[in-house]
């Protein structure tokens, strides 16, 4: 037994793509804009504690080693020394930061336009995947501005 979903009007998918009306390439354009008109002023904030903490005494930052060994090593690694072990594993953040710190240095300015990038991002895919369920015309764009707006991920960007 087959059934088949009729997508709803300007919502279908050609050849594995989904298609974005101009409407809402205005409102992606606008969303992402106002991410960072709205988080600018945090660009020159100071870094938090345990950021300062991880950029003083990282193994993985002060010493220039090679990118694989942000998979080798926890994200506290040099706090308690090369050959001791970490429990906080985080390999994808320490190769973020890794490349950071070669590509501006370890700065709030960077490390922030590099969040409310990936924050941006993120916002684009929530929006894509959410058109895909179809849930009614314009579901796509109320939920993904709720979650930009949302007070909640403030934190996130910072």
């Amino acid at each position: 037994m087959s059934a088949t979903i009729d997508p709803a009007k300007g919502h279908r998918l050609r050849h594995g793509r989904i298609h974005i009306a101009r409407q809402e390439a205005v409102f992606l354009l606008l969303l992402v804009v106002s991410m960072f008109g709205l988080y600018r002023h945090t660009l020159q904030y100071d870094l938090i504690w345990d950021t300062k903490n991880f950029a003083a005494g990282s193994l993985l930052l002060n010493k220039n080693r090679p990118l694989s060994d942000a998979f080798r090593y926890g994200y506290i690694q040099g706090q308690f020394g090369e050959n001791e072990r970490s429990f906080y594993y985080r390999p994808i953040m320490n190769l973020s930061m890794m490349l950071e710190n070669r590509l501006w240095g370890f700065q709030n300015v960077g490390i922030r336009l590099v969040n409310i990038s990936l924050f941006s991002l993120a916002l684009f895919c929530l929006f894509v995947f959410l058109k895909l369920q179809v849930i009614f015309e314009d579901f796509a764009i109320l939920c993904t501005a709720l979650f930009a707006f949302l007070p909640l991920n403030a934190d996130n960007v910072f």
